[in-house]
Formats: C-alpha cells, structure tokens, sequence
C-alpha cells in the first residue's frame, strides 16, 4: 500500500470517528496501526503534499483533499467519496475492458465460452512464466 493510500486511509477513520478536525499526529498513529514502521517524517510529507493548492511533483491536484487549519492541524477539504482513486483503479479499469473486448470479439469469431476460458488460462499461465 502507498503512503498516499495509507494516509487516506488514516484520514478515512479519523473522520468516521466523528473527527472533523485532526492533527499529524493523530495521522500517523492510524497510519502506525495500519501498517507499522512507516517513518513519521515519510507520512509528514505526504500530508503536507496533500494539502489542496500545495505543489508537490507526484500529487496532483485531484490527489489533494486535506485542507491546513493551522500549523500540524488538518481537516478535509472536500468529502471523502468525492476524491478520486486514481493509478490502479483506472488501469485495472482499462485492463478489464480490453480483457471483456477481447472476449466479445473471441464469441463474434464463433469460440465457445470453454474455448475463451482456455485462452485467457493459457495467456494468464504465459504471464505467470514471464513469457508476456
């Protein structure tokens, strides 16, 4: 799991605690019971670069959904839900819908749905071995 992800993480359930206002302390000891070992200076900065209008090199601007009160004290920006997941959600997503287009295009060419299901087996055991 990412910093990014373990500090939304964090955030996620300070704020179902009823928190609506929180500290970078407060962040990193949810971050601790998530995943122990993290460096407190490592989730520092991921917080600060989540910080809505700051500029960061690998957050962008849909990433950022912390607002600063004041010196070491957060809150959200805008909802939870409302910020995106972005990375693997919309590879995952484009990955599938090649994977359903290959399947579509396998049935108009007349494969049966066991000949597909051995295909994409054979593909995924291919992948397994480094050949693909």
């Amino acid at each position: 799991m990412t910093l990014k992800d373990l500090v939304r993480k964090a955030v996620e359930e300070l704020v179902s605690q009823g928190k609506e206002e929180f500290t970078v302390d407060e962040i990193y000891r949810e971050v601790e019971k998530i995943e122990p070992g993290r460096k407190r200076e490592s989730v520092l900065a991921v917080a600060s670069g989540l910080v809505v209008g700051s500029k960061h090199p690998v957050y962008k601007r849909e990433d950022q959904f912390l607002e600063k009160v004041r010196r070491g004290v957060y809150k959200l920006h805008r909802p939870i839900e409302e910020i995106p997941k972005r990375g693997r959600r919309k590879k995952e997503g484009e990955e599938e819908d090649r994977i359903l287009s290959l399947i579509k295009a396998l049935r108009e060419e007349g494969f049966s749905d066991e000949e597909i299901v051995n295909r994409l087996l054979e593909a995924v055991d291919l992948i397994f071995e480094g050949q693909i």
